[in-house]
């Protein structure tokens, strides 16, 4: 009895003991990533997530992956790979986000310049059409042009909110925008006719890149089944006969043969959204 109650007994509180003494660096470390992800999303004028809740949930995330790891393979190697793959899990779903974000801004942007355009055609200057589209349009466009004017108002010429804005939108067709936009500021062209004509000329380069991802549809389709195939068979083959797959995560020579079989997927899923991927 007494022999299994010190069992019970030193590792918790050797494990006490250590979250103790490793507090004061993990609470440094946790604010180090929450100052830099808070930064990323700042940046990216992402407002529905807050860099402490960003990093808390990778934290979660590693702990969660980290105990399925466990109970599922045991062991030691696998749940520390599957902690540190946990981690990336929420920062990767937040690139995602980000990443349609951005595609929305893109499918927006031939609107907002059409609004712009008919604001200054209606006798307003540059800087209250942008105020005008913030109110009439939806986000997240809104939001960029709502912060455009409002740089403006805080001291910073046209000039350099725009160009700033560009760093945000990381769009080519946008950059094409402010690039006209600036000339035609500096040469004393008729902005609105400017503004009339890059709308007209995305509408276009949309219409065709629409036609392009319905034509090239089944090869991205192809390209996500055999990126997702091997992970559905292994963990089929897992369930069904697990005594042929444990060597694979407790033997080196599986453990090698894994990596290079995840390597080879990644190149082969690479190669296919390669092929099938038109720049417009």
């Amino acid at each position: 009895m007494y022999e299994t109650l010190v069992l019970i007994v030193l590792p918790f509180t050797a494990c006490v003991g250590f979250c103790v003494a490793a507090a004061p660096y993990c609470k440094e470390w946790f604010e180090s990533r929450e100052g830099v992800y808070q930064e990323w999303l700042d940046e990216e004028l992402w407002d529905k997530t807050t860099g402490r809740q960003l990093a808390g949930y990778c934290v979660i995330s590693a702990l969660g992956h980290l105990l399925v790891g466990y109970v599922i393979f045991g062991g030691f190697v696998v749940p520390i790979l599957t902690m540190f793959l946990g981690y990336w899990v929420p920062i990767w779903v937040m690139r995602y986000l980000i990443f349609k974000r951005h595609q929305l801004l893109e499918e927006q942007l031939e609107v907002g310049l059409t609004n712009l355009a008919n604001s200054m055609r209606a006798g307003l200057t540059f800087v209250q059409s942008l105020k005008e589209a913030s109110r009439n349009l939806p986000p997240p466009i809104s939001e960029e042009f709502a912060l455009i004017a409002k740089e403006y108002e805080l001291g910073k010429s046209l000039d350099e909110a725009l160009e700033h804005s560009k760093h945000r939108f990381k769009s080519v067709n946008y950059n094409l925008a402010v690039l006209s936009i600036l000339v035609s500021r500096q040469q004393g062209g008729n902005l609105s006719e400017t503004l009339e004509r890059i709308s007209a000329f995305m509408r276009e380069v949309f219409a065709i890149d629409r036609k392009i991802k319905v034509m090239t549809a089944e090869g991205r389709f192809s390209a996500k089944v055999i990126g997702v195939s091997p992970f559905f068979m292994g963990a089929m083959l897992y369930l069904g006969a697990p005594q042929y797959m444990k060597p694979l995560f407790t033997d080196p020579l599986g453990g090698f043969i894994l990596f290079l079989a995840l390597i080879l997927n990644l190149i082969g899923f690479a190669w296919i959204q390669k092929i099938v991927q038109i720049n417009v």
